[in-house]
């Protein structure tokens, strides 16, 4: 399939809102959960989210088939994330980028888009002033009645480690406590060609 990633913009507002659905991608969180100092779902969710993009305070790519807009990346400085930061501490540096978010459309799923959406976001995080990058997948050891498949939205343990992402050794408990991500950090690199839409 051929894709083509763009990146978020006020323009692409409702192409996002296409591909996240009614369910606004998992459990109506609306790329919210990581950001959102308190928990926050459904239209006031979308509303806090639609905001931001307005305010050019979004970081993210968008991959399109065609017209369709098949799947979703967040990234960002740590500091957009307030429950990275919970668990974490704050950066020491703005040059720290998180990876904490991943939506693909479910009849996509299966086919490597998560890992080119995440080959791609290493490409504009220099370019944007990251150094280092760090994400939050899932822990890998889960057995399926633990890890819900809509938990995955963190992405996956193959996933990171395949792109270079090397474990850190610290964890996170989130999702209530149910289970843990592993976290990763990796150096980005740092003479990524930049993007041009």
């Amino acid at each position: 399939m051929a894709i083509v990633f763009k990146s978020m913009s006020p323009e692409l507002w409702d192409e996002l809102v296409e591909l996240f659905g009614p369910d606004g991608a998992s459990d109506g969180c609306w790329c919210m959960s990581w950001r959102a100092k308190q928990h926050v779902e459904g239209e006031e969710a979308k509303a806090q989210l639609k905001q931001l993009v307005e305010e050019g305070k979004v970081h993210g790519l968008l991959a399109f088939e065609g017209e369709k807009a098949i799947g979703w990346c967040s990234f960002g400085p740590r500091h957009d994330f307030p429950q990275a930061e919970a668990h974490l501490g704050q950066a020491t540096s703005s040059e720290t980028w998180s990876i904490p978010c991943f939506f693909v459309q479910p009849e996509y799923r299966g086919k490597q888009l998560g890992s080119l959406l995440l080959a791609e976001a290493l490409k504009v995080i220099p370019s944007s002033g990251g150094r280092t990058a760090e994400g939050f997948p899932l822990d890998p050891n889960l057995d399926d009645k633990e890890a819900h498949l809509d938990w995955s939205f963190t992405g996956t343990f193959g996933m990171f480690q395949r792109a270079g992402f090397e474990d850190s050794g610290k964890r996170m408990g989130v999702y209530g406590g149910a289970s843990e991500c592993h976290l990763f950090c990796m150096e980005c690199p740092t003479n990524a060609t930049e993007r041009t839409n």
